[in-house]
């Protein structure tokens, strides 16, 4: 997800106040609806253009438009067992569930002789706010990045993909700075599998964005089992908030 603020003071960690203030949480999933519309909007408008443009500029004639994607088909894509079941989907989601795994334990273990420190439970309310800011992320963001601006770069760089690859996720992993990394490598790694796999898919970004939603799922979820008792409240400090 990219980085987006919230507000919080008190004395817990940035992460208790995002997972366990129903105000941060609020803000947050709002805030990522609001941006989400206008990544979407900006996504469906340039696929209904992309006839026009060909027959009209000839440009985009890489795109076949008679196969348009539309919202809901990004919507259902996390759950289509046609992506799920590709290697090129389970063995980068394997390879993170297991880093995560072992992250998590390997923080309760090392905070586990800490006195007086309890953790919490994972709960109901806990996997559906996972699911939801996931959701938003995955098909929102794909839609800008994937669907929108890579198709537009390659179009600019004369279809070279060593260009307008790099170059959406390179502005992908930009809009991750000032969250939980102020290095988003990983961001940006992903960025250009992500588009390496939607012109693989002939610019269909399906699969991207199972992967995306996915990916997010395992990072909230890991995190979120990490929690631990601290006071929270809501205030006017600044919270950075990145999956």
């Amino acid at each position: 997800m990219l980085a987006t603020h919230a507000s919080y003071e008190g004395d817990g960690s940035l992460e208790d106040a995002l997972f366990d203030h129903p105000g941060a949480r609020r803000q947050l999933y709002g805030l990522g609806l609001y941006q989400g519309a206008g990544f979407m909007s900006a996504w469906d408008a340039f696929q209904a253009s992309i006839p026009a443009q060909q027959q009209d500029k000839g440009r985009f004639r890489f795109l076949d438009a008679g196969q348009r994607e539309k919202p809901a088909d990004l919507l259902l894509a996390p759950f289509k067992p046609v992506y799920l079941k590709r290697p090129s989907t389970y063995i980068p989601l394997g390879v993170l569930a297991v880093l995560a795994t072992l992250g998590v334990q390997g923080y309760r273990v090392d905070k586990g002789s800490e006195p007086g420190l309890r953790w919490r439970a994972y709960e109901p309310g806990d996997a559906f706010f996972t699911g939801a800011v996931s959701m938003n992320a995955g098909a929102t963001e794909e839609a800008m990045f994937r669907g929108y601006l890579f198709p537009l770069f390659h179009q600019w760089s004369g279809e070279r993909a060593w260009v307008s690859n790099p170059a959406q996720a390179l502005l992908f992993a930009g809009a991750h700075i000032g969250g939980v990394s102020n290095v988003p490598v990983a961001q940006g790694l992903l960025g250009l599998y992500l588009g390496w796999l939607t012109q693989r898919d002939d610019w269909k970004i399906g699969q991207a964005v199972a992967i995306h939603f996915w990916w997010d799922v395992i990072a909230l979820s890991a995190a979120m089992f990490t929690r631990h008792d601290v006071p929270v409240s809501l205030g006017s400090f600044s919270i950075p908030v990145d999956l």
